[in-house]
């Protein structure tokens, strides 16, 4: 998943990034998106927005082995919310066994600056800290801010 960005109008954009690092062709793919606390998910071109923009899904039929697929969304941080707060993105499939399931989630940070107390930040939200995860070897894990199904 990558960081997102804030945009002039207060929207972040962030992308997921759903890789299926094989052997097999993956059926009946789902993606979930989840925004913690003070983040809500206003557009998932291509998915669906839930419960109140707190969760998005998309689905596909096949994703082949080694190929990629690249959901866009975009979200908005509620009044007052700053601090770090995170999108987090799971993937799975209904149909085809998954030697690896443990790499098929990843969460990201959003950094939402204080705009009354720090109005000289230029940290971007791909600065924030990230998560250590510990599940993947490293000869497992997907490229970073993606799943894999």
């Amino acid at each position: 998943m990558s960081a997102p960005t804030l945009t002039a109008s207060g929207t972040y954009t962030a992308a997921v990034t759903v890789t299926n690092s094989g052997p097999t062709t993956a059926t009946a793919v789902f993606t979930g998106l989840f925004a913690s606390d003070g983040l809500t998910i206003t557009a998932a071109p291509g998915g669906e927005v839930f419960f109140a923009g707190r969760t998005a899904a998309y689905t596909t039929p096949t994703i082949a082995a080694g190929h990629t697929l690249t959901y866009p969304v975009s979200i908005t941080a509620n009044p007052g919310t700053h601090g770090i707060h995170y999108l987090a993105a799971a993937t799975g499939t209904l149909q085809t066994p998954d030697p690896n399931y443990l790499n098929n989630i990843t969460a990201t940070p959003v950094l939402l600056p204080n705009h009354h107390t720090d109005t000289h930040s230029t940290r971007r939200c791909s600065e924030a800290p990230t998560p250590r995860s510990g599940h993947h070897s490293a000869s497992q894990a997907p490229r970073q801010g993606e799943t894999a199904a």
